[in-house]
């Protein structure tokens, strides 16, 4: 996402980042017809495409970041350390 590129797939903590529709499109692995429809879909809307994938970049950038991720650990570190006492 960070690329700015369309992604496309559905596996794991990728339905917790991606949007369908909105930053990028999900698709189940090994699910060939629904990947058919969404490179079908991309490509006859490439102007969505590309903003689909702008999208994506300006979330990776805005909530992915060291700092934010760093963060959030620090904070579920604190959580624990307080509970295991």
């Amino acid at each position: 996402m960070v690329t700015g590129k369309t992604r496309y797939w559905r596996a794991g903590a990728v339905c917790d980042v991606i949007e369908d529709g909105v930053d990028g499109l999900l698709v189940t692995f090994g699910d060939v017809a629904s990947l058919a429809n969404a490179l079908r879909a991309m490509l006859d809307a490439p102007v969505w495409a590309v903003e689909m994938g702008l999208r994506g970049r300006e979330k990776v950038l805005q909530e992915y970041t060291w700092a934010r991720q760093y963060d959030h650990l620090r904070v579920l570190t604190d959580q624990v350390m307080r509970e295991s006492k």
